[in-house]
């Protein structure tokens, strides 16, 4: 994926989630006036090589998955206005799901990692408080094939009925060629 991709995958998922139009949700850094009142604004903070390729063996000799070329990409998402909060943590609690507006995401080739907690970044412009939360978005992307699609699950199970409670983590990683 390029960087483009990214922004306009994440851009998307923004627009679905939370009802936005096109121009409230912007590319941070860009020339132009801001929209007026509450919108959001993304931007690719990092894109780093994580997988050279390979395969991953079992204990019984078979191949658990083979691995393409996978970059992980970080999209830093901010929410402008008396809504930021709200909709930094729909946005976040949103991410890994399975909702239509996620899956957009992995169908557009990038695979959603568990995001950033909200972070209050509000400030004051022209003398004037404005409300701030950002956070940020990670997914892996497959870099050797536009049609390679990155896939990782996680599933969590708590056991126990007394405290400390015990925690089962399973963790897949699966590249599609």
């Amino acid at each position: 994926m390029t960087e483009e991709q990214i922004i306009q995958a994440v851009r998307a998922y923004v627009k679905t989630e939370l009802s936005l139009t096109d121009g409230q949700v912007i590319v941070a850094n860009e020339r132009g006036q801001r929209p007026a009142g509450a919108h959001v604004s993304v931007q690719v903070v990092s894109d780093v090589a994580v997988s050279r390729g390979g395969s991953v063996g079992s204990a019984s000799g078979g191949s658990l998955y083979t691995a393409q070329e996978c970059s992980q990409a970080s999209a830093l998402v901010i929410c402008y206005g008396s809504s930021a909060a709200t909709w930094a943590e729909a946005l976040r609690t949103r991410w890994c799901t399975e909702r239509p507006a996620a899956d957009a995401v992995r169908t557009a080739g990038l695979a959603p990692l568990s995001p950033s907690a909200t972070s209050d970044l509000s400030t004051s412009v022209d003398g004037a408080w404005e409300r701030r939360r950002g956070l940020t978005l990670d997914g892996y992307h497959a870099t050797t094939s536009p049609a390679t699609a990155a896939r990782v699950a996680a599933s969590v199970t708590l056991t126990g009925t007394t405290s400390p409670a015990s925690a089962t983590f399973t963790i897949s990683q699966e590249l599609d060629p």
